[in-house]
């Protein structure tokens, strides 16, 4: 009974250890890289490094740095013109990257100031 009760146990805890596993080996989109956003007249250019295997990106845009991200666009290539937007604003933004494993994690924040 005794080496019955280890063997479940022991199976009982390697059934955890390989769902645990799995859960952090679940592939994602590779993350995006904004490198610059630059305000001019009532517009936002943002530009990003591209990843691999990228179906397209999904620009978010908040007004309060690291939260309230709302989704703003999408674009199939590494840059984005969010257009029209108020002057005398500072906007933050990130991106997203999407591919066939899903949507990735946001990026690094980006901030821009249109004059």
């Amino acid at each position: 009974m005794r080496n019955s009760r280890i063997t479940f146990w022991f199976w009982g805890l390697l059934a955890v250890v390989v769902i645990a596993s799995l859960a952090f080996l679940t592939p994602f989109a590779q993350q995006a890289k904004p490198s610059t956003a630059s305000g001019s007249g009532h517009s936002v250019t943002l530009n990003w490094q591209p990843t691999t295997g990228t179906k397209y990106y999904c620009i978010y845009r908040s007004t309060v740095s690291k939260t309230g991200y709302q989704k703003i666009g999408t674009s199939p290539t590494p840059n984005y013109k969010d257009a029209p937007v108020p002057g005398k604003t500072t906007f933050y933004y990130v991106v997203t990257a999407v591919d066939n494993k899903g949507e990735s994690k946001f990026s690094n924040e980006i901030k821009a100031v249109v004059p």
